[in-house]
Order: structure tokens, then C-alpha cells, then sequence
């Protein structure tokens, strides 16, 4: 039998993970919601909006010192009400009082605690504090509502114009991009770029996929670019480092330090999704197995351990498992002298372990400076001999790793996270020739519309194979990108009218007729103290990247002048920021790209089509959207194209060049 808990608030009903974390401390936390804002109303007190996610650290290190506090709990809940906010959830609210807390601080991250005003507009917040700073705060705070009510008020709304303010664009429409622009634009990322280690030379070290996408199809359009080469150094590093699991596969979120060597552990399935995509575009591009096999053994982790029961992707590890970050995945060297001494020196070796421990507290890292087929060639040593001891010590270390306490699960399903899985799992299929794989992206999908779906609408969350929340543009978005790359893998046009569907729902419920830029909460979603758009590119693509680059490939699937003329009026709005902070706003350039280059459409018909448009030759084309039809079609891009024999049809925005009976003859007339 278990003792009781000493404590319990109204977070024991809720579903999510991070939440329930919460569930048993002594301050009296209430989930985000109408009841918190009218008790703060009717006891007049300031409100505390706290928060944070399943997986994250320093969330976890507060509520250890100031939440399961009894002391510091009996001055929270006396002066204020106390709301719990999983950011996964609730991404509308996040990224309200982060941009909040960003114009007070100039920085954000999370813990995030944000005291608002019964109204809810923000007056002070940060992000961790130590207990002794967290409770005179509470204490300094109190003090300015009771005795300096106007001066509260006042900052108040200043601080909530300040927040509206953040997404309204400084300039007018301006013209898009030119070519000479966009090579620019990889001229600069090069002197940013750090040429030792790959990506962004900064520290910490995020993967930032959405960046280095932009890269790949750079590379290809810009063949005298440096981009090429700084994609491929940043993807051979980040797979030799310890920001990936070397035993089983799966990125960490990101590096503490230059090298990718010490991770911040957790591991999210939204960067997991978004490189899965990239090393294997990568590897079917430039022929590289090594990539392949990485975006093979990324797959192979998201099955083994994060598939739930529905056919849906959980969310995220934590950090830190039996009370400390990265247990879970380090070693000590008595630990490591377990491998059989005939394959230990060259598994310590090449992982660079060493006696005293390469990280801290006399633990290694296990991280790689180079290939195994490098490291061999350095030995002087045959590959063979070299790779099966390698293999010996992962396979000791993994039955090993098998009896310790896993991290955490976050074991909510993220629609916007699971649509970028499945993009994933699908650039997967097309690049790596995988029929297997593809099969995995069919099954996901059809998770997706039998789960996340309910009466015809979208959901952000299924949490034990129940969904709630209704859909942000960001999980709709997500979605129409993820059905289009479905399509082009099995030519199911069930999975092109889903996302012609789901664009014409943005549209209606989440557009700003002006702008043509999209709203992350829909028309009738409940009102918070500002609307906001996600207009930038971070570890995610943005909401509206995702979907002027959707509007651009369904118009020609479509022939829906509208889209075409919405996602025009989207890149006007945004190519000064663009030219301006391009790192920021990498998926928008991926829509440039095709409007400076034009974009190709390829459409297959008549026998063996769907066979005949999935020929290697073509995957080095980033500009080209795939259509293929045997006997019947429903989309106006293949309409009076379909006969007794295969024909091949390239076409060119708007303009198609006469129909060729093999491909080599259709791709000539590509400039």
C-alpha cells in the first residue's frame, strides 16, 4: 500500500500530463478556463498564469522548490488565484504572455510565469525564479494591486497594446523576392554559419529543421551555393553528436554547447517528425545510405515507444528520470568495461568515453567525431571487424539501458505534431523508395481522421482516444501540407480533397480578409486579450508559412484562382520580413523559391502511371508536384488526360508543353 497524497487540487481532473504533475501540490491550481477568471474577479485578486510542459527541466526544478513549498504554496493561494497551463494544450494562451513576457524581460522560454489582472492582461512576469526571489515577488506584487491599483491598471494596458502590437506589420506590401535576392540571403547564412560544426554558430544549438529545409531546395536551385555544404556538415555532425540517442535512435531538442556533443535530453516528436523528412530527402537526393539509415532508425524509435494505442504518436520524453537529466542515456566507465574487452577499446574510442567520464559527475556522453567508415580508415582497420564491435558494445548497452527507469512520456497526441510526422514518414516513403514506410504514413493518417476528427471537425489533442480542443490553424495547417505529401506518395485523391477541405475551413474561420494572413484561433474560439498570427518560422514551421505554401500547390491541383490570389497577397505581406530576418522566416522562403523559379507540375496517365511517377530522377526536382491517374480522376489537373496509353505532362504555372510517352522526354522540356 502507497501513502495518500498530502495534498490534491482541481488539477486531479485533468487529462494532461503536465497538469497532473501539478495535481498534488499545495497551491490551489486551477485549469485554464471561465471558473479561474470569475473567482479572480469576485476575491479581486491578481491572477497567476503558470506555464510549462511535460518535458521541460526547469519547470520541474521550480516546482520542486516553490510549488511543493508549503510555505511559498499559503502565499499564492492567499493573494492570488493560480492557473496551470500546458503550452502543448494551450498554445493560443502560450504565446499570448510569451510575447508578454518577452517586452518585459527581452527573453522567453518556459517555466513561464506570467501575473495578470483579473481581465486578464499581463502586469509582470518571467520565466524560473529561485524560491527566495519567486516569493518576494509575490509579496512586491500583491503590494502594487492592494496600495498602487491605478499604477497596475495602467501598466496593464499599456503591456496588453504592447502584445497586439507585435504581430502588426511594420510595412506595407512589398514586392517578393528576386533570385539574386535569395542567393543573398545564402551568402549571409554562410558567415553566420559555423564551419566546424555545422548550423548556426550560437550556443545553445537547435536542429531547427524548418531552416535547414529551406537549404536542401536552395541547394538544388543554387547548385554554386554554399548550401549544399552547410546542410550536409550540420547533418553529419548532429548524427555523430550526443543530441542523437546512438543506441536506438532520435534527436534530443537540442545542444547546451557548439558541438551537438550534451543534449538538453528530452526528446520531442516534432523534431523527430521534421528530420525524419530532412535526412531522408537528403539521402534519396544526394545518395547518402548513412542518412537513410537515420531516418530509418528515427522511424524505428517513434514505433517502438511513442505509437499509442489509436495509431497516433505521443508527444515527448522528459529530461530527466530518477531525479536527474540525461540518467537515462549516460554511462559510467565501469558500466562501459562491461563490453566485451575486444570490442571496448574501439567503442570507447569512437564514442570518445574516457575513464574520468567527458561530461559531468564522471558520466559519458556517447558522441562521435566522424563515420565509422572514417574512423576505420584512421585505425588502419578493416570496416567489418570495426563495424561489428561497434554494433557489439550498442547492443550490451541498450539490453542495459532496457532495466533502468525510462523519462517520463508525455502521452498526449499533438495534431500539429502527428501531421508533421507523417509528413515525415511520407518524404520518407518517395525518397527512400520504402513501401513499408508508406504503409506507416497511410496508417497514421487514417488514425488522424478517425481520432482526431469528431462531427466533422478537427481536434488539437487525443488523450486516451478522446479527443478536445478544437483545432489551431497551426495542427490545420500542418494537416493540408501532410495530405498534399500523401498524395504524391499513393495518388489516393481522397487524401488531396481532405486537404482542399481543410483549406477552405482556414479560409473561412481563421482569415483576415485583409491581409490574407491567417489567425491562430478561429472566428469564434474563446476571446483572449489579443488575436494573434503565427507569422514567424521557429522549431515549427509557422501557421501561415505552411499554409500560402499549401495554397500555392492546391491552386494548380485545384484550378482555384483564389488560392493563388490569397497566398500572393500572404507573401506580399511578409517579404520585407522575410529579406530582413530570413533565418526567422525559412519556410516562407521555401514559398519564394517556388515563386521566383516558377513550380513545375508533372501529371502521369494511363497505365502504370502511379508506378511511372515514382522514378528516382525525379526527386532532385524541389520545384515539381506530382499527379498520377490510371483509369478515372476527380482533380481538374488531370481532366481530359487520362487514355489508353501512358502519357507524361509537364506543365508550368500555368502553361503545359505537349504530352511526351516517357519521362526523359517530358523533364527536357524543363528549363
Amino acid at each position: 500500500m502507497t501513502d495518500a497524497p498530502k495534498y490534491s487540487n482541481s488539477l486531479i481532473h485533468a487529462q494532461s500530463p503536465y497538469l497532473l504533475q501539478h495535481a498534488h501540490n499545495p497551491v490551489n491550481w486551477m485549469e485554464w478556463g471561465k471558473p479561474a477568471w470569475e473567482k479572480a474577479k469576485r476575491e479581486d485578486k491578481l491572477v497567476l498564469v503558470s506555464i510549462g510542459y511535460a518535458s521541460c527541466h526547469w519547470c520541474h526544478v521550480m516546482e520542486h522548490e516553490s510549488f511543493e513549498n508549503s510555505d511559498t504554496a499559503a502565499i499564492m493561494n492567499e493573494y492570488f488565484v493560480c492557473i496551470k497551463v500546458d503550452r502543448e494544450e494551450r498554445p493560443d494562451v502560450d504565446q499570448i504572455y510569451m510575447d508578454a513576457v518577452q517586452l518585459i524581460t527581452g527573453r522567453g522560454g518556459w517555466p513561464l510565469n506570467m501575473f495578470c489582472l483579473p481581465d486578464g492582461k499581463p502586469i509582470h512576469g518571467g520565466t524560473y525564479f529561485p524560491n527566495r526571489d519567486w516569493n518576494q515577488l509575490l509579496f512586491q506584487l500583491h503590494d502594487l494591486y492592494l496600495n498602487r491599483r491605478q499604477e497596475a491598471l495602467d501598466y496593464g494596458q499599456k503591456l496588453t497594446e504592447g502584445v497586439v502590437n507585435m504581430d502588426v506589420l511594420k510595412s506595407n506590401k512589398s514586392s517578393l523576392p528576386t533570385k539574386e535576392q535569395l542567393n543573398d540571403i545564402l551568402d549571409k547564412w554562410s558567415k553566420q554559419f559555423d564551419w566546424t560544426h555545422g548550423g548556426n554558430a550560437r550556443t545553445p544549438k537547435f536542429p531547427l529543421p524548418v531552416n535547414f529545409h529551406f537549404l536542401l531546395n536552395a541547394s538544388l536551385l543554387f547548385p554554386k551555393s554554399e548550401a549544399k555544404n552547410m546542410l550536409c556538415l550540420t547533418l553529419d555532425k548532429m548524427a555523430f553528436g550526443g543530441i542523437y540517442d546512438q543506441l536506438q535512435g532520435g534527436f534530443a531538442r537540442y545542444s547546451v554547447d557548439a558541438y551537438w556533443k550534451v543534449p538538453h535530453f528530452e526528446k520531442m516528436l516534432y523534431d523527430n517528425g521534421q528530420l525524419i523528412s530532412l535526412y531522408a530527402k537528403a539521402a534519396g537526393i544526394y545518395q547518402r545510405n548513412d542518412y537513410a539509415q537515420i531516418a530509418r532508425q528515427c522511424i524505428s524509435f517513434m514505433d517502438d515507444e511513442w505509437k499509442s494505442p489509436e495509431g497516433l504518436y505521443y508527444s515527448s520524453y522528459d529530461a530527466d528520470s530518477e531525479g536527474e537529466e540525461g540518467t537515462y542515456y549516460v554511462w559510467t566507465w565501469e558500466e562501459l568495461k562491461e563490453i566485451p574487452v575486444v570490442a571496448r577499446q574501439l567503442f570507447v574510442e569512437y564514442y570518445t568515453c574516457i575513464e574520468k567520464g567527458n561530461w559531468e559527475h564522471g558520466k559519458n556522453i556517447l558522441h562521435a567525431t566522424m563515420s565509422i567508415p572514417d574512423f576505420a580508415a584512421l585505425k588502419g582497420m578493416d570496416l567489418i571487424q570495426v563495424s561489428t564491435a561497434i554494433e557489439a558494445g550498442r547492443n550490451l548497452l541498450l539490453s542495459k539501458r532496457a532495466q533502468r527507469i525510462m523519462p517520463a512520456l508525455d502521452d498526449k497526441c499533438i495534431l500539429a505534431w502527428n501531421a508533421l510526422a507523417l509528413e515525415g514518414l511520407c518524404d520518407a516513403a518517395r525518397y527512400l523508395q520504402d513501401d513499408d514506410i508508406k504503409q506507416k504514413a497511410l496508417d497514421l493518417a487514417n488514425a488522424i481522421e478517425t481520432y482526431s476528427k469528431v462531427s466533422g471537425k478537427y481536434h488539437r489533442i487525443v488523450k486516451n482516444g478522446q479527443a478536445s480542443i478544437p483545432a489551431f490553424s497551426e495542427d490545420l495547417s500542418a494537416l493540408c501540407s501532410a495530405y498534399i505529401s500523401l498524395y504524391q506518395v499513393c495518388f489516393d485523391e481522397k487524401w488531396l480533397l481532405l486537404a482542399k477541405e481543410i483549406t477552405d475551413e482556414i479560409i473561412h474561420s481563421f482569415m483576415d480578409e485583409q491581409t490574407g494572413l491567417i489567425y491562430f484561433i478561429s472566428h469564434d474560439a474563446e476571446p483572449l486579450i489579443a488575436r494573434k498570427k503565427d507569422l514567424s518560422d521557429d522549431v515549427l514551421p509557422g501557421a501561415n508559412s505552411t499554409f500560402a505554401f499549401c495554397l500555392m500547390k492546391l491552386h494548380h491541383y485545384f484550378a482555384v484562382p483564389r488560392y493563388q490570389e490569397i497566398a500572393q497577397s500572404m507573401l506580399e505581406e511578409m517579404s520585407e520580413a522575410f529579406l530582413k530576418h530570413s533565418p526567422w522566416y525559412s519556410h516562407w522562403g521555401q514559398s519564394y523559391l517556388l515563386k521566383e523559379f516558377g513550380l513545375y507540375q508533372l501529371c502521369v496517365s494511363g497505365p502504370h502511371a502511379e508506378k511511372a511517377i515514382t522514378e528516382p530522377s525525379l526527386l532532385p526536382i524541389p520545384n515539381l508536384i506530382l499527379a498520377a491517374a490510371e483509369k478515372t480522376s476527380e482533380l481538374p489537373i488531370l481532366q481530359n488526360r487520362i487514355g489508353e496509353k501512358t502519357n507524361y505532362y509537364l506543365c508550368m504555372d500555368e502553361t503545359c508543353f505537349a504530352p511526351e510517352t516517357d519521362l526523359t522526354s517530358a523533364l527536357a522540356n524543363k528549363k
